[in-house]
């Protein structure tokens, strides 16, 4: 019984990001997601789709396809201080609490979920004046786990 009610207070699989689903293809993400643009790929990488991106206020949206959706890469463009603990409040009040939480000049959180791996990471170097913010939606490959 006590199995069951855990259970259903489990967050269900995003199975992607927002409207993006894994297994998505470039046209359907950007049929799916206003805003979203093709990006111009770069001489190097000839093969594969080109990247997709989303650009709003405070955050560079990048959607990563090969052939179709299997990231979903958030990079905040400017965060402060106290940004990654109000991101990670609200994955929790979304997903619960995190399976995986690690804290240093690299500080991460992570949830896993039976198709999607989030993680929050937030690097914040003493010793020089850099600060960085990404929160990463990925397919989870079958083996893998946090």
């Amino acid at each position: 019984m006590i199995a069951f009610c855990l259970l259903l207070l489990a967050a269900a699989d995003p199975g992607g990001w927002t409207v993006a689903k894994w297994g998505m293809s470039p046209d359907q993400i950007l049929a799916a997601v206003p805003g979203a643009v093709r990006l111009e790929r770069p001489e190097k990488l000839k093969d594969g789709p080109a990247p997709i991106a989303l650009q709003e206020a405070d955050r560079r949206i990048l959607f990563i396809c090969d052939p179709t959706l299997r990231a979903v890469a958030i990079q905040f463009t400017e965060p402060d201080p106290a940004q990654f603990l109000r991101v990670e409040a609200h994955l929790v009040s979304k997903y619960g609490r995190p399976w995986h939480r690690e804290t240093s000049e690299i500080e991460q959180s992570g949830w896993t979920f039976a198709t999607t791996l989030i993680q929050l990471r937030r690097v914040a170097l003493r010793s020089v004046p850099f600060r960085s913010l990404w929160l990463i939606y990925s397919l989870r490959q079958p083996s893998a786990a946090y």
